[in-house]
């Protein structure tokens, strides 16, 4: 495993068009094994997820599986025009949340460096629904 550098920013815009962007830099790891590669990061408290481990796991050049762990935990996976329904676990509560991929980009030269664009619609079930574009940049 090996340590590396990543710049998150996420941009969500909301069902009445209010766009809020958040971004930083953290320190994280990366690893490949069996033709797949993992990069782990800890959320900052500016995504207000502080305390969460994301684990990006990298399957091939149009798959991706994005999972936190800790006080708020999730699991996505991307596909271009793919549907995912999973459970976000929260202090406040369990909610159904459905995530439907527009566009998915990733490069990565193999050797700790590389991008990653996520566009989805995300719906928190009764709750919230928003587009959001994640830009992952790492080295």
């Amino acid at each position: 495993m090996e340590k590396i550098h990543l710049t998150v920013e996420t941009k969500i815009v909301d069902s009445e068009g209010s766009e809020d962007t958040i971004e930083f830099a953290t320190e994280g790891k990366i690893i490949s094994k069996n033709g797949k590669t993992y990069i782990y990061y800890n959320e900052s408290e500016i995504s207000g997820m502080e305390g969460c481990l994301t684990t990006l796991r990298i399957d091939d050049s149009e798959t991706l599986i994005m999972k936190r762990y800790g006080s708020n935990s999730m699991e996505l996976l991307f596909r271009e025009g793919n549907t995912h329904e999973d459970n976000y676990r929260t202090p406040y509560g369990i909610f159904d949340i459905i995530a439907k991929t527009k566009k998915l980009q990733m490069e990565y030269d193999g050797n700790k460096s590389g991008s990653i664009l996520v566009e989805y619609d995300l719906e928190v079930v009764g709750l919230v629904n928003s587009y959001n574009i994640i830009k992952i940049k790492f080295q």
